[in-house]
């Protein structure tokens, strides 16, 4: 259990799900949540299902918060200049999955964990507890963030309603997200059928290289530089 088979790609766009494994004496015990940030080279409907199913861990109960679409040429941060690189859903992954783990370093997680195997902190990657790679121990407080941003991309809240100051790299990723439909590389024309959750989908990694060099050079209604920008 645990073992990451996916297959990475480079620069293309995606889906990226959260979902939880909710475990009412973990989360007592250290006030986080097991959660998942995964993704999907698919369109909306497909990976809505797929984040609610999962074999890198198991909890009480799988809820699933939420599907967010990345484009390809995203400017996704990173430590070395100049600093950001021209990506899609992988890089993000990587990015968030890597921000997760210097938290819980900076934090002392790693050490704590070192002397006791039994500790549990805020962002502490599962896999060092036999979970799976995608799997963090996130801050309880990550889940009313998340539920907050949802509020605001339906026009039911305002910004002065969302506190990100626990985790606002993940913040900037949703908050900002372009719609599904507005990604040229989603677009419902190219469905196709799948026996592998029987419906059709949209399959960003299988396009055709006349479908990528017009979904590289198509108009967004949206930027990309929204992981880069100072405040969200």
């Amino acid at each position: 259990m645990g073992k990451n088979t996916k297959t990475k790609e480079i620069n293309v766009s995606g889906a990226m799900y959260i979902t939880c494994a909710r475990d009412v004496c973990f989360e007592k015990m250290t006030g986080c949540v097991k959660t998942k940030i995964g993704v999907s080279f698919a369109d909306k409907k497909y990976a809505q299902n797929h984040s609610k199913t999962g074999k890198t861990y198991s909890g009480d109960k799988y809820i699933s918060l939420g599907v967010w679409a990345v484009d390809e040429d995203t400017q996704i941060p990173i430590l070395r200049d100049p600093f950001f690189t021209l990506g899609g859903i992988d890089e993000l992954e990587n990015y968030l999955h890597g921000v997760c783990e210097e938290k819980w370093i900076e934090n002392g997680g790693r050490e704590r964990f070192q002397e006791d195997p039994d500790d549990r902190s805020e962002f502490m990657p599962m896999k060092y507890m036999g979970g799976g790679q995608e799997w963090f121990a996130l801050p309880i407080g990550v889940l009313k963030m998340i539920a907050t941003i949802k509020n605001i991309r339906k026009g039911n809240a305002s910004m002065s309603d969302l506190d990100m100051v626990t985790f606002p790299e993940l913040a900037k990723a949703l908050l900002h997200a372009p719609k599904f439909e507005d990604v040229p590389s989603m677009h419902s024309s190219r469905q196709k059928y799948t026996s592998h959750g029987n419906m059709y989908k949209v399959t960003t990694t299988a396009r055709t290289d006349a479908q990528k060099r017009a979904d590289k050079t198509a108009e967004r209604p949206y930027a990309r530089d929204y992981m880069m920008k100072e405040w969200c």
